[in-house]
């Protein structure tokens, strides 16, 4: 309190004397616990924010291709305006990526990050981010690339175990691998994936060189992602379609579409005599 307060009011003087915070004092103590609480609730909403990260293809990634990554978000607070951000920092340059989002309240969705593949390093953080750009909660996804020579398989369905073992198997004859001795020795890479995790544009397949899609129904695969398929296979893409005792599902739009035959029937093979 100072000497001009108490003599332009009386009752400041009352007030101060009684243990009292005058007028002014209480609107500044006021103000402050205002923006403490805004702070409080801002922090409230954005703590029941959270994110998944789930890079596709097992994180395997060529460097001239996209790489994309899963990101899977959920907000268990009010609605949440905000975005996806990767930031890449290379020593030639730092680049970006920024997928805007709206979180409706109490709910989840899931969200494809594409990023460029001569930028990343072995780890690249994905974070979810305020209107401001202010991060509120991040992962960090893992990336292994492959050499320009190799193969990258990919594999949709139940049949993922059973080709396992392929991974890191040795693939001779691939013309634009690197000469080693007489021979030319590329290695072939298997990635696992469920039907909901396949990317939703059709640039994220270009590190794929062979999509497999094993006894997967068409409702598994999100319509984002059928089309991303199809239009990945027109523009060159190649895609291996599983039969088995379930090819009815190959009478689905989807297939018929991508599949070039009509299928009328399953039957078992003892043998391949011409492989």
């Amino acid at each position: 309190m100072t000497t001009t307060s108490r003599r332009v009011s009386s009752s400041s003087d009352r007030a101060d004397s009684a243990g009292y915070t005058p007028v002014f004092g209480m609107a500044r103590w006021l103000g402050a616990l205002m923006c403490l609480l805004i702070l409080c609730a801002a922090g409230a909403a954005w703590g029941q924010a959270g994110i998944e990260v789930e890079p596709c293809f097992g994180g395997y990634y060529k460097e001239s291709a996209w790489a994309p990554v899963m990101v899977e978000v959920s907000n268990r607070g009010e609605e949440f305006s905000g975005s996806i951000q990767s930031e890449i920092v290379t020593y030639e340059a730092r680049e970006r990526y920024v997928r805007p989002l709206v979180l409706g309240s109490r709910s989840n969705k899931r969200y494809f990050l594409y990023l460029q593949g001569e930028e990343i390093p072995g780890r690249a953080e994905v974070a979810l981010a305020g209107e401001t750009g202010e991060k509120v909660v991040s992962e960090e996804a893992a990336f292994s690339m492959l050499m320009p020579e190799d193969y990258l398989l990919a594999i949709v369905g139940p049949e993922q175990g059973a080709l396992s073992y392929l991974s890191g198997s040795k693939v001779t004859g691939n013309l634009s691998a690197n000469l080693i001795g007489d021979e030319r020795i590329s290695r072939l890479y298997a990635a696992h994936c469920d039907g909901g995790e396949l990317p939703d544009k059709f640039y994220g397949y270009t590190p794929v060189d062979l999509l497999l899609l094993g006894e997967v129904a068409e409702s598994e695969i999100s319509a984002e992602a059928r089309a991303a398929i199809i239009e990945w296979v027109k523009g060159g893409g190649t895609v291996a379609v599983c039969g088995g005792p379930d090819w009815g599902r190959l009478a689905a739009p989807f297939y018929r579409e991508l599949c070039p035959v009509e299928a009328t029937g399953a039957a078992e093979m003892g043998s391949f005599p011409a492989l």
